[in-house]
């Protein structure tokens, strides 16, 4: 049998405010909101319907604050690829995204870094 990566995890204060921003304000898709508990949540998000890989927004405990935006350190937590990251760029703009990098073009591709708003960086990619 095959194997894939089908979740990555993200570390969140509250789940409504973690979809607020990737849902409305990146354009991603809610895959899923199921409770799992009175305090608990199964969320995802991902950039897209048809991607296998989603993001599981984990709401944190107390004593696991200082991890917020500082799950990769100073590196980029994952990368999205897109068809026009300069489309991408302009949303962004609009919409008050924290932009490190602007559209840049590079061997691998043309790269944007953006921050989140706990502080992670995440490249959106086009190739």
């Amino acid at each position: 049998m095959g194997k894939s990566i089908i979740n990555i995890c993200l570390l969140v204060y509250d789940y409504d405010e973690a979809i607020d921003f990737y849902v409305k304000t990146l354009n991603f898709v809610l895959k899923e909101d199921t409770p799992v508990s009175e305090k608990k949540r199964w969320v995802t998000v991902s950039p897209s319907d048809e991607g296998d890989c989603s993001i599981v927004l984990n709401k944190i405990n107390n004593n696991q604050k200082s991890l917020v935006g500082n799950q990769a350190g100073e590196k980029v937590l994952f990368i999205v690829q897109t068809d026009d990251v300069d489309k991408d760029y302009q949303s962004f703009l609009e919409k008050g995204v924290s932009i490190i990098q602007k559209p840049t073009k590079l061997p691998h591709g043309k790269v944007m870094i953006i921050k989140d708003i706990y502080g992670n960086k995440i490249d959106f990619i086009e190739k």
